[in-house]
């Protein structure tokens, strides 16, 4: 599905046009797990529809990860959806001041702006063809998701580090994620990430396959 026929769709604004790109970006890296999901995703989950992320914070994965299908496997009718609040986690806020991460809020009058960051990110790379953010919790997103009765080939979860929110995450999207798709994730190596896939995959009865940072299940 393309992005305007995406917005075609669910009536959802366009977020681009007319924004002017922060004249200096924030560069936080993010580990971009090439071998494991060529090795376990990609192969089982060739030239997909749609996409999502949940948890998108300055755009890096979003960005390093569409720059890779485009490029190296020549996808081209496909879109990212994007969801995030852009406001920061707990984690984040209780960092101390000068903490980078903290520093990447770029507060303004109190209010961060994490989401012009990602926005301009998008934009520098000229990827707004393939990136449609939704400015939402995870679980609104969900409920919005489900409302117009989009289903995904796969779902990539890369929000909270927290075992309950992990678990949420999952319950709310693993519903909808196609058939023969997959539910999948950064930062196996967070002890809270591990424990709700762990969690997750036993009460589904589901194989969990996992690199050093990486998880993956498989909706039959």
């Amino acid at each position: 599905m393309q992005r305007h026929e995406l917005l075609a769709l669910t009536g959802w604004p366009d977020p681009y046009p007319g924004f002017a790109p922060l004249p200096q970006q924030h560069d936080h890296l993010w580990h971009f797990d090439e071998a494991f999901l060529a090795q376990v995703v990609y192969r089982h989950c060739p030239q997909p529809s749609l996409i999502l992320e949940v948890g998108s914070w300055l755009g890096n994965s979003a960005v390093r990860s569409v720059r890779h299908y485009l490029q190296t496997l020549h996808w081209q009718d496909f879109t990212l959806i994007c969801v995030d609040t852009w406001l920061g986690s707990v984690e984040h806020w209780l960092r101390d001041a000068d903490h980078a991460s903290r520093q990447a809020l770029s507060f303004e009058h109190g209010y961060p702006r994490l989401y012009d960051h990602f926005l301009s990110h998008v934009i520098r790379e000229n990827l707004q063809d393939y990136i449609q953010p939704l400015p939402q919790t995870s679980v609104n997103a969900a409920r919005i998701l489900a409302a117009y009765k989009l289903r995904f080939d796969w779902v990539f979860i890369d929000a909270s580090h927290d075992t309950l929110d992990v678990l949420i995450d999952m319950d709310m999207y693993w519903p909808l994620v196609k058939s023969g798709g997959v539910l999948c994730g950064d930062d196996w190596n967070w002890p809270g990430v591990r424990q709700a896939v762990e969690d997750f995959a036993q009460d589904h009865q589901l194989r969990i396959y996992d690199s050093e940072h990486s998880w993956a299940l498989f909706k039959k």
